[in-house]
């Protein structure tokens, strides 16, 4: 399993406990709209279907975003450093 896999199942995991209890509790969220909900965030795409309401729905939400554009960050490097060292 990829990092970009354990990332995003990690804040799955966390959406499933928060935006149901902010948005409507009975309302039921499937797993694949919290995969959705969770890449979009990661990507910093964030189409606004589903929208965190609570401040710790938020905060996560923070922290993924923030752990998205670390891991472009570090692909990068990481892609550029082994360019420059078959060169």
């Amino acid at each position: 399993m990829s990092h970009l896999q354990i990332i995003i199942t990690l804040f799955e995991l966390c959406y499933s406990f928060y935006i149901n209890e902010a948005n409507n509790p009975d309302q039921i969220v499937s797993w694949w709209e919290l995969l959705y909900f969770s890449f979009t965030c990661l990507t910093s795409v964030g189409f606004g279907e589903i929208t965190p309401v609570s401040d710790s729905a938020r905060s996560i939400v923070i922290i993924e975003q923030t752990s998205g554009v670390l891991y472009l960050a570090i692909l990068i490097s990481r892609l550029m450093s082994m360019r420059i060292k078959r060169e």
